[in-house]
């Protein structure tokens, strides 16, 4: 039954955290400047992405942490360095204001794709969880939820390095790096699946129903109960603006789940 529907986010309702502990509510800010001192301008720009602006750097690092949480539309922070970063609901991204002189390094829970900018001489560190990734000026994505099985960085454009506590890998484009205790490397990955969430798509090439809701709780910010096994992998590409219940109905012609909305939760259940 989809009596009740769920809309999906029309609002990014992403915060930043400045390093002061001060809170800026990224949405409710118009175009224009969220923050701005004599080193350092925050500015809102008309695509909605957010964008760093700093003049002179002082010499202790400051670190500010943008969070996007469950039922928020996906942010894009460009980063003093010109990096872009894009942040998927349920996630954050702890980064300086400015870069120290050696080395650039951020960190992040959940999801981000980046777009690294090259800058001579200082490679980039993502830290997420165990894991540690290493670039000079790539894109990339990492999806590091704490209720998936492990942490995935996946290649899209030029090289990187992945290290754990069990040692070290580099990546080609199309791979992925699974990051459990080791790193295990997953050739010809299907790219366009993991990146579907920053072009505003579900996509799914043989998906099980766990991997599927886990997206679908998070975006709509619902409660998930699946009941009984579900052996079914679904394929499927919808955009991601769409009420859940259009989701629900592309998977249930598969014929092998059906769902049952009710408010703020969703059940799953088997037909077969």
């Amino acid at each position: 039954t989809m009596q009740q529907d769920v809309k999906a986010p029309s609002l990014t309702k992403a915060t930043i955290t400045l390093s002061d502990g001060k809170m800026i509510v990224v949405d409710t800010a118009s175009e224009g400047v969220l923050v701005k001192n004599e080193n350092l301008n925050i500015i809102r720009m008309n695509d909605g992405s957010v964008k760093y602006d700093v003049a002179a750097t002082s010499g202790t690092v400051q670190y500010n942490t943008l969070n996007n949480p469950r039922g928020s539309r996906v942010i894009s922070l460009i980063l003093s360095d010109g990096t872009r970063v894009w942040l998927n609901s349920e996630s954050s991204l702890r980064y300086p204001v400015a870069f120290s002189s050696d080395k650039r390094e951020v960190e992040i829970t959940g999801e981000a794709y980046f777009e690294v900018a090259k800058v001579a001489g200082k490679k980039f560190f993502v830290k997420a969880g165990n894991s540690t990734t290493e670039v000079l000026g790539t894109h990339f994505n990492i999806n590091s939820y704490s209720d998936e099985a492990n942490i995935k960085i996946t290649l899209l454009e030029g090289a990187i390095q992945v290290s754990s506590a069990k040692g070290q890998n580099k990546l080609a484009p199309g791979q992925q790096a699974q990051v459990d205790n080791e790193i295990h490397i997953i050739d010809n990955v299907n790219t366009d699946d993991v990146v579907a969430w920053k072009n505003e798509m579900f996509s799914f090439n043989g998906a099980d129903i766990h991997t599927i809701m886990r997206q679908v709780s998070r975006w709509y910010d619902v409660e998930v109960i699946i009941k009984g096994a579900i052996e079914e992998k679904f394929v499927g590409e919808l955009p991601r603006n769409v009420n859940v219940s259009s989701l629900l109905k592309m998977l249930e012609t598969t014929g092998a789940v059906k769902f049952k909305i009710e408010p703020g939760k969703i059940e799953v259940m088997n037909r077969k």
